[in-house]
């Protein structure tokens, strides 16, 4: 027998209840608040940096020393009546990285929106010239004492605007549409391998010259999402366009003696263009049991005329009639993916997916010229693939919490280019018709308590393919093995963990080892051997209490490869073991120091490292130093609640970017010039750099 208890609700009871009941009314008011009635704000500041950092500075608008300003800005507003979202952003006001943005939306109805930023790249390298016309289709190379030129202050920036709406006609049926526009400008860092002078070609002379950049390349992408009980469909068209102002180079060279200037013509990136449709979708067949679908068609064509082909003055480089005015390039791909996931028991999960890939190069062969001996050359080599691929993968749930995946891949690839090419005077990489890849895995997770989660996985994949095709007779290829296409085991091993020792305090520990062999295929000796890859990380985060936070991290990785040649005389070789290193350091505290002042301070430490371990080079040939890199940045913020709703920030950055890199250098260390035109390259080995800065912001 059950007794039901009543007791009376006395008036303190009572108004105690109502004052919990407004409270959680009000909190939760205040948490839907966020969502209804976000804050907007604004942002003002100025900073300094006392030295330039031409390396760090190169994407971020602040590669010189001096004062830089900034303005950003959030206003987000939203009509309650009609339902209706305004959002006007500015971030980097000021700066060269700006951004601004505007969008009116009407929630769940339609939309619009527009964006408009900037993206600068500085390169990093001091370089003192006598070239001439730099930012035009002429240049004329003028030799100088080397660092008795002009500065050439190289800079790329990309102006990027995008244009986005949305229409909702039914809670079943949506429109979607992104439209970019990206306008590029500015000089690259460039060369001719055949200095123009003596009134020809003047044989294989390097000589220092700007690529010219001033192209657009326009994005449009539009899909319709259509929804229907246990089908969702989404048809769509992507197409890109590409237009560069600059159809090519000319180099003039300066003239010797009674000998008129030579000139070289060299080509710029062609205008192209590519549509794609494609019909994806997924049906539910059952709860557990989901399919999935995509076909899709892209056609892609390149036809801008020819530049002038006999420019340099030597007639075996003259075209020969079969080469016609223009590439007339066409690639034409398709593609079909077809998926399943299931759950046919409780405890099992399985995913299956099948994939044809299909490229398709219709370029004609183009039938240059021919050389001084008679040979033709083919300046084009069209190429055409078909990759069939599928997956089958399957995950077991075990008793003691274990998760058993497992799952295998393959993938089928037949390569084919024209019989015109193979083999010719110009085709000097060993080919293949055919590559298979097979990978098999295995990972085991498990919950090992209620703080510490864990997982090991291993895989293993190979890949073959059919023989090596004959390429160029008139050079020794065939002991060469293109990395790419070779012979191929791999074994890779991960495991991690997660572990939270207690409510304040995370960790989280990860490392994975790849071995890659490459067995030799007969006389094919030469190439890559071996390769190896190590990434460990472990970061975590902890609460000192309510008011303090301190995080850190440690990251390593290293990639190495074994490679073997050919030195003469035969049967000599050479060895390089090539090893790249990076290490990356970081802390973090934050917290606050009063109910009105908020302290912090970062440190971030990383290292790169790339050796070159040779033996067996020719007598008098020294191997290769290390190049090794260092960035130290040390901040320190604050920042003070001057009121409700304004508040002011300090910022303290110390930066040292190092470097030994011998890239831009003579042996005896002195910076590199060109021989010919005097052009001399050199950078800052020691980039330290302090910031000051200071910012308010109010929100409203």
């Amino acid at each position: 027998m059950r007794v039901n208890h009543q007791f009376p609700l006395t008036a303190l009871a009572a108004a105690v209840l109502v004052v919990c009941a407004q409270a959680a009314v009000a909190a939760e008011d205040e948490s839907i608040a966020q969502y209804t009635k976000p804050d907007s704000s604004i942002t003002v500041g100025v900073g300094y940096w006392t030295d330039p950092r031409p390396h760090e500075g190169m994407y971020d608008g602040m590669w010189d020393s001096g004062f830089y300003g900034s303005l950003d800005a959030s206003v987000i507003r939203r009509d309650d009546a009609t339902g209706t979202w305004t959002t006007l952003t500015a971030y980097n006001l000021g700066l060269d990285t700006y951004e601004v943005g505007a969008s009116y939306e009407k929630q769940g109805d339609w939309g619009v929106g527009l964006q408009y930023s900037q993206i600068p790249r500085k390169n990093p390298y001091e370089i003192n010239s006598g070239l001439q016309g730099i930012g035009t289709e002429t240049q004329t190379i003028t030799p100088v004492v080397p660092g008795n030129g002009n500065d050439n202050a190289l800079e790329i920036k990309r102006d990027l605007a995008t244009l986005t709406m949305f229409k909702r006609f039914s809670p079943s049926l949506e429109f979607r549409a992104t439209y970019k526009n990206e306008q590029k400008d500015g000089n690259r860092q460039w060369g001719v391998r055949s200095y123009p002078n003596y009134g020809s070609t003047g044989g294989s002379y390097p000589a220092y010259v700007t690529e010219p950049i001033d192209s657009t390349t326009q994005q449009l992408d539009m899909l319709v999402n259509y929804n229907i009980g246990k089908l969702q469909l989404t048809a769509g068209y992507y197409g890109s366009w590409y237009g560069n102002d600059n159809n090519y180079l000319e180099v003039i060279g300066a003239p010797t003696g009674n000998n008129s200037p030579g000139y070289t013509d060299m080509s710029l990136p062609p205008d192209n263009q590519a549509h794609q449709g494609y019909l994806q979708g997924n049906y539910a067949f059952t709860p557990t049991t989901l399919g999935t679908f995509k076909v899709a068609y892209t056609h892609a064509t390149q036809n801008q005329a020819f530049m002038p082909t006999n420019g340099n003055g030597v007639p075996s480089w003259a075209p020969l009639p079969t080469v016609g005015n223009s590439l007339n390039g066409e690639v034409n791909t398709t593609e079909a993916l077809l998926g399943l996931t299931a759950r046919p028991m409780e405890n099992l999960s399985v995913l299956a997916s099948l994939r044809y890939w299909d490229k398709q190069d219709e370029t004609p062969v183009r039938v240059d010229a021919q050389s001084s001996n008679g040979n033709t050359l083919y300046h084009n080599n069209p190429f055409s693939e078909t990759v069939y691929s599928g997956k089958l993968e399957g995950t077991y749930r075990l008793q003691g919490g274990f998760n058993l995946t497992a799952g295998v891949d393959y993938a089928h690839e037949d390569r084919e280019i024209s019989s015109l090419i193979v083999p010719t005077t110009e085709l000097f990489v060993p080919y293949r018709n055919e590559l298979d890849q097979t990978t098999f895995r295995l990972d085991l997770r498990r919950a090992l308590s209620e703080q510490l989660n864990g997982f090991i996985g291993y895989s293993y994949s190979t890949r073959d393919g059919s023989n090596y095709i004959p390429v160029n007779t008139s050079v020794d290829s065939a002991t060469i093995t293109p990395f790419y296409i070779a012979d191929r085991d791999r074994d890779t091993w991960k495991v991690g963990l997660d572990w939270t020792p207690m409510d304040r305090m995370g960790l989280q520990f990860n490392y994975a080892y790849s071995l890659d062999k490459y067995p030799t295929d007969g006389v094919r000796i030469d190439g890559i051997r071996k390769g190896t890859a190590q990434m460990f990380s472990i970061d975590g985060d902890y609460a000192l209490n309510d008011q303090w936070k301190a995080k850190g991290w440690y990251t390593h990785d290293t990639n190495k490869i074994d490679q073997e040649g050919p030195l003469a005389p035969a049967p000599n070789t050479w060895y390089a073991d090539l090893d790249n290193k990076g290490d990356t350091v970081g802390l973090g505290l934050e917290g606050e120091a009063t109910d009105k002042i908020n302290v912090g301070a970062n440190f971030e430490w990383v290292r790169t490292v790339s050796s070159y371990d040779q033996t067996g080079l020719a007598a008098g040939v020294e191997p290769l130093q290390d190049i090794s890199t260092y960035l130290t940045r040390i901040g320190l913020f604050g920042t003070y609640d001057l009121m409700k709703n304004g508040s002011i920030r300090v910022d303290l950055i110390h930066e040292i970017w190092k470097t030994n890199d011998w890239t831009w250098t003579f042996q005896d260390g002195s910076p590199f010039s060109y021989a010919n035109d005097g052009t001399m390259v050199s950078q800052d080995y020691d980039q330290p750099s302090t910031f000051y800065g200071v910012s308010y912001t109010y929100k409203f």
